[in-house]
């Protein structure tokens, strides 16, 4: 089982000094079997970092869609006063990132401190083989003459203040945040991108029909879609393929909505794509 090979560390470096570090113990068979996120590193190396660009939520979805096969987006809160709040990880996540997963079932270590503190030597002397045991029984026999000749510490004073009323800091309230159709719609291209450049092609599958599942249910988002699909620089063909197929498949409920109405005025290169496949465009 996976559960029981080496664990790796793995970080994402803050995009500025003030950000919060974002670390990760995951295990190495399963990311040498699923992604290519081990490609280039030694069988030795304990750690993993990766770039400020990382977006910490979709990396989390990728390492529980690697534990459990699926995903979710994580909920969001913020404090009553308007400041942000922490995202609530996962079992699994919370796992990874305390550094846990690694050592589910297994007892804790077991360390002797009073043997280690003695720091004896595993030489021994092919001249005098009794060197090292007579050592270790004299270190020892020292340490229990010191512990008897030495008194018993005194307990401490208890010290004594004035009486006063306990300040408390108040806690902010954390309400839970209302995720909208394009924040939900951005999580997943960023989950997709993550999927796509450690090749995790399960997880490519899901993201794209968790993106598909956004756009039908809310096409208002189809605008923005767009706009990220076929603003880009490099083209994405596999997703420029996919938003077209969304608007083939749906088109009779599409055509009659006013996003699609904003698309045909902007033009472009989307236009073109859905003309050559749709007929009666």
């Amino acid at each position: 089982s996976f559960l029981s090979s080496p664990t790796l560390r793995v970080r994402i470096c803050p995009p500025h000094p003030e950000a919060e570090e974002k670390l990760y113990t995951v295990h190495r068979s399963l990311l040498k079997a699923h992604t290519n996120l081990l490609n280039g590193v030694k069988p030795r190396e304990t750690s993993l970092t990766l770039g400020p660009t990382t977006s910490p939520a979709a990396f989390e979805a990728v390492l529980e869609f690697l534990y459990t096969h699926s995903y979710a987006l994580p909920a969001e809160y913020e404090a009553a006063n308007g400041h942000g709040g922490k995202e609530t990880p996962s079992p699994i996540l919370a796992a990874a990132m305390q550094g846990a997963i690694g050592v589910w079932g297994k007892p804790a270590a077991i360390h002797d401190h009073h043997s280690a503190s003695r720091n004896i030597s595993s030489y021994q002397s092919e001249l005098f083989p009794d060197l090292r045991n007579g050592y270790s029984t004299l270190a020892v026999e020292a340490e229990g003459q010191a512990a008897a000749s030495s008194p018993s510490p005194l307990p401490p004073l208890s010290p004594t203040f004035s009486s006063h009323e306990p300040v408390l800091a108040e806690k902010p309230a954390l309400v839970l945040k209302r995720s909208t159709p394009t924040s939900r719609l951005a999580a997943h291209l960023d989950v997709y991108a993550l999927a796509r450049l450690y090749a995790v092609g399960k997880l490519i599958s899901v993201s794209l029909a968790n993106i598909k599942q956004e756009v039908v249910a809310s096409p208002e988002i189809l605008h923005e879609l767009v706009r990220v699909v076929y603003g880009t620089k490099h083209k994405n063909e596999e997703l420029r393929a996919f938003v077209v197929g969304i608007v083939q498949e749906h088109w009779e409920r599409l055509k009659k909505e006013k996003v699609i109405e904003v698309l045909l005025k902007e033009g472009g290169e989307f236009v073109l794509d859905v003309f050559s496949k749709i007929r009666g465009f």
